[in-house]
């Protein structure tokens, strides 16, 4: 048998103890690493869970509108009935943003379109709240052209040529510097 007590010296328990010791070591950070990568692949899955059920409520959001439409034209934005009704119709919501003294002309007119020309100055959240208004009314209409310089009184200059579908695009004289 061999003697053990004779074959441990001091050197062998400090070599063997530093082995043992750095076996642990080493045992232990790749326990943390794995517990780290595992965390991070719950929270990813945890994410795309989210993700994915998000996606399928404004997915049937979209579906719901869709369908909605489908069946209720009148929520669809409409044609003007004449270049008259879009041009009182600019008028009033120039009115209403407080951009009374916007000039308004009309520009051009092309198969069932009628664009005017509204230039002028106002205040930066006056234009905000005329393009907001414009963005909300239930005709066809949008902008060609968007021109905004900034001013020294506290007031933005701006050029926009506004088009809006109309149905008889031919017709009616318009007032206040609105005919061709």
């Amino acid at each position: 048998m061999i003697n053990l007590h004779k074959n441990l010296t001091r050197k062998n328990i400090l070599i063997f103890t530093s082995v043992v010791i750095a076996m642990l070591l080493i045992e232990f950070i790749l326990m943390h690493s794995v517990r780290a990568y595992s965390a991070k692949v719950n929270a990813a899955k945890s994410n795309a869970d989210n993700t994915e059920r998000m996606l399928k409520s404004q997915t049937d959001t979209v579906m719901k509108y869709k369908s909605s439409m489908g069946s209720d034209y009148s929520l669809l934005p409409s044609k003007l009935q004449n270049p008259t009704k879009f041009y009182s119709l600019l008028i009033n919501i120039l009115s209403s943003a407080g951009m009374g003294n916007a000039s308004v002309s009309r520009t051009e007119d092309t198969d069932g379109m009628v664009s005017f020309n509204v230039n002028g100055e106002a205040p930066y959240f006056s234009l905000l709240d005329f393009l907001a208004d414009l963005r909300k009314s239930s005709y066809m209409i949008r902008l060609t052209k968007l021109e905004v310089n900034g001013e020294k009184n506290g007031k933005v200059g701006y050029s926009m040529n506004v088009q809006g579908l109309v149905e008889n695009a031919a017709s009616g004289d318009i007032a206040q510097g609105g005919a061709k």
